[in-house]
């Protein structure tokens, strides 16, 4: 299964594709975070003597080095990148393939033939399982910055360090924005058994029966913006006088959890976790008070532990760069992608729940 490919030169990629733990490597992103080179003995001022090597020859317009040197920002880029998109595991299923892969999933729907009495040897019904196989579209992913090789080349490495991970913090905001939104979408025109509110606000009654559903599939993971999670804190505490809200009380504990987290942990035995949503500064909202989030801000997706959930992820292959010219400025431009697609099962759609907040901004 073939996970990477070096667009600009095939050369150069054989020849760092299988070093990712290479001394050079490790001396080139301790050099980006200023970290101190002691620890690489001997080897670290012979790989610092090729780096700079590599930006002097990339600044001349040697494409080989230029090549050369993308596999080193890869390397850098797409651990820190890959390691965060393991967050799609607990959202619901990650899948890795290589290029050469068909981005499929497969789904199984059951045909469950209910257990009765009947007489001796008489007809016996049985259930029956159906596979299916089902195409995930894809979509590429991109994010890059400006390069100037005759800076790195003088050791000026602070400011790559700042561009790579605002490409690693871009690319994983942009795919989870893109799977959530593939979801919610998917999920909302599946017909069938589904456990789906629309409310203005999050309510105590949309929030309980959500939970009522999906706890018979396990223990219930409440997942959403910050947004959404804060407003469980709304419904929790108890009532002095049953059937009066105005007489509901709260424990020490629980405000003093709100108090410095701004949200509850759990509720009615559902674990509560708060998906990191960051602005998106190069977009305004339409009246322009404020920066565009990633994700959507009004979703609370109830997950169950220990179960298939029908949220399935694909990413293909790994990160690939490329670098070239802007032939309007001359600028340099390194670039990063990323192949990502999303599906959500048509067969087990029942064992989720997801709630949608008309009042905030999302979908």
């Amino acid at each position: 299964m073939k996970l990477t490919h070096e667009i600009n030169s095939n050369i150069a990629a054989d020849k760092f594709k299988k070093k990712n733990k290479a001394v050079i490597v490790e001396v080139f992103n301790s050099m980006l975070k200023g970290d101190s080179l002691d620890s690489f003995g001997e080897k670290a001022p012979v790989a610092e003597a090729k780096i700079k090597e590599l930006c002097a020859s990339a600044a001349d317009g040697d494409i080989m080095a230029r090549a050369e040197f993308n596999e080193l920002l890869r390397w850098v880029v797409q651990p820190r990148l890959l390691e965060r998109l393991e967050l799609f595991n607990f959202l619901g299923q990650y899948k890795k393939i290589g290029y050469t892969d068909q981005p499929v999933v497969q789904t199984y729907k059951h045909s469950i033939a209910e257990a009765r009495k009947q007489a001796s040897q008489g007809d016996v019904a049985f259930g029956t399982l159906e596979k299916k196989d089902s195409l995930v579209g894809t979509i590429t992913i991109s994010s890059g910055f400006a390069i100037n090789y005759r800076e790195m080349q003088n050791g000026n490495l602070d400011k790559i360090n700042e561009h790579v991970d605002q490409v690693v913090t871009d690319l994983l905001n942009a795919a989870t924005g893109y799977v959530m939104n593939e979801w919610f979408t998917q999920f909302k025109a599946l017909g069938g058994v589904k456990y789906y509110k629309e409310t203005a606000g999050l309510t105590k009654a949309a929030l309980d029966e959500i939970i009522r559903d999906v706890q018979r599939y396990g223990r219930v993971n409440l997942l959403g913006d910050y947004a959404m999670v804060s407003q469980i804190a709304d419904h929790v505490g108890f009532a002095q006088i049953a059937g009066t809200p105005g007489s509901a009380r709260i424990s020490d504990a629980i405000l003093e959890e709100i108090n410095r987290t701004g949200m509850v942990s759990s509720y009615k035995g559902a674990g509560i976790v708060e998906i990191p949503n960051a602005y998106n500064f190069t977009k305004l909202l339409p009246d322009g008070s404020n920066f565009e989030l990633y994700l959507p801000e009004n979703l609370l997706f109830a997950i169950p532990q220990g179960q298939s959930v029908p949220f399935h992820v694909i990413r293909r292959g790994e990160v690939t760069t490329m670098s070239g010219n802007d032939v309007a400025t001359g600028q340099e431009y390194t670039r990063f992608d990323l192949e990502i697609g999303a599906l959500v099962d048509p067969y087990a759609i029942q064992t989720v729940g997801v709630i949608a907040d008309t009042n905030l901004e999302g979908l």
